[in-house]
Parts: structure tokens; sequence; C-alpha cells
């Protein structure tokens, strides 16, 4: 894998000379064979700015770099749910994957790999930009606003979670289900909601990935009881008895919904 460089916005100029759009900064990776160049049109006549880059190396690299708003992989041969997987491991850029593989499995192992959407083929250049713009939609939304539960804090901002003083790596998708919980404390969340508010979408592969992202989070923490089990309904996050919700720091961005 290409090493992430240093850190920094990349240009965001394209082949058909799109300055950065008021829609959004998307990084396009390509390998050439699902008309790229017509994505890119597409997208700079939306207002977004699209840079391509070619290959699932230099796609991985350059959206570690970025920041982007999102990152558009269309790639044959199942490189995009590996270039997915790598980038998911270390950001939470939305990811779509664009695939001309149209095959039950294949989807869901993109799903799984941590892609917001996943766009099978036969596709159109239109159909790419709407589902970019409905998930920049859903992704731009997401409260912005530091929390605690118990004596995990989660830095929002920073992707960054702390427990009694130790740093605890999660995966995005841990980073998400355990963010959406923490502020709803108190509250019953069904897998459903889970799944379609976090994972955005009716997933192929049913809520069991649900329970499996849960139990991993659980492991991480060493904090199995900041989340219960509901059973036959979902999850409940919980503070510590008499504890009041409330933030773990600043507050980089207004609260949304």
């Amino acid at each position: 894998m290409v090493a992430p460089g240093r850190p920094g916005r990349p240009s965001h100029r394209t082949e058909e000379g799109h300055a950065p759009g008021r829609a959004g900064a998307v990084l396009l990776v390509e390998d050439g064979t699902l008309a790229s160049a017509t994505l890119a049109r597409a997208l700079g006549a939306k207002g977004f700015s699209a840079e391509r880059v070619r290959g699932a190396d230099e796609g991985v690299a350059s959206a570690l770099r970025g920041p982007y708003d999102l990152v558009l992989l269309a790639l044959t041969e199942g490189s995009g749910i590996g270039a997915c997987r790598a980038i998911r491991a270390r950001a939470t850029v939305p990811v779509i994957v664009v695939s001309p593989v149209d095959d039950e499995a294949e989807r869901v192992a993109g799903l799984e790999a941590g892609a917001d959407d996943y766009i099978r083929s036969p596709f159109t250049a239109r159909e790419v930009v709407a589902r970019v713009d409905a998930v920049l939609r859903r992704t731009c939304g997401r409260a912005r606003r530091d929390l605690v539960l118990q004596d995990v804090e989660i830095h929002v901002a920073e992707h960054d979670v702390v427990v009694a003083g130790r740093h605890v790596e999660l995966t995005a998708r841990e980073f998400e289900v355990l963010r959406y919980l923490a502020e709803r404390a108190g509250q019953v969340v069904t897998r459903q909601r889970l799944l379609a508010d976090v994972w955005g979408m009716e997933f192929p592969g049913g809520t069991r990935t649900v329970d499996v992202h849960i139990a991993q989070v659980r492991r991480k923490l060493g904090r199995p009881g900041a989340i219960r089990t509901v059973r036959g309904v979902g999850y409940k996050a919980l503070q510590f008895p008499g504890q009041a919700p409330r933030a773990a720091g600043r507050t980089t961005e207004a609260a949304v919904g």
C-alpha cells in the first residue's frame, strides 16, 4: 500500500477543469474501466469538486491524506472492497463502492467492509451523483459534539475514544455505533434502527452485523455494562447511576438532530 504521505488538503482539480465545488469534494478512485470521465463530468455539473486518481493503492493513500467529503471507489475485480476496508480502518470519510459485479455476496462484502452505499451495474452517472448527494446529506448531519458515557470519552471530531485515560482504537463503523448509542443514552435503540441510521440502508447481511459490531465495541472498551442488550429488541447505552449526560469537551459544531 502507498504510504499516506504528508497531511494537508490536496488540490481538487479534475481533467474537466472544475474548481472545488460548493456541493463537496469527492475523490474518484478508478482504474479506467467504469466510465470515470463521465462520472467526473456529471459530478462537476452538479457542483461537486471531483479529483481523479488511478488504482486502489493511490486511492487509499489520497483518501487518508484528505480531507474529502466522500470517496467514490469505481474499481473492478473486487479491489474496491479492499480499498474500502483499508480506508475505513483509519478514516470516517463516507465511501461509496461502484462495481460492475451484480452479485449479492459481493454487495454484502462491500457493505461489511464499511461502504456507506454500494452501486452495482448497470448504473448511470445520474444515479451515481444522486447516491453521492444522498450519502452526503445523511453523513454531514452527524453531530460533532464530544460525549461521555460512564468513564468513556468520545471525541467525535478527532475520532478518538478514551477509557479511564486509555486510548482505544475502534474502526470507523464501531465508532459510529458507539457514538450513536451514546447520543441516545438511556433509550432503547432497535437493531433495525441502528442498521438504517448507522449503515444508512437496508443491509443485505441482516441485523447480525449489528450484534457483531456491538460485541467488538464492548470487548475493546472493556466496559460491557456500558451497552446493555434488550432481549428481542436491541441495545441501550447506560450512564453510571446518577450520572447525567454531558459533553466530553469542546463542541466543534452545533449538534444536528
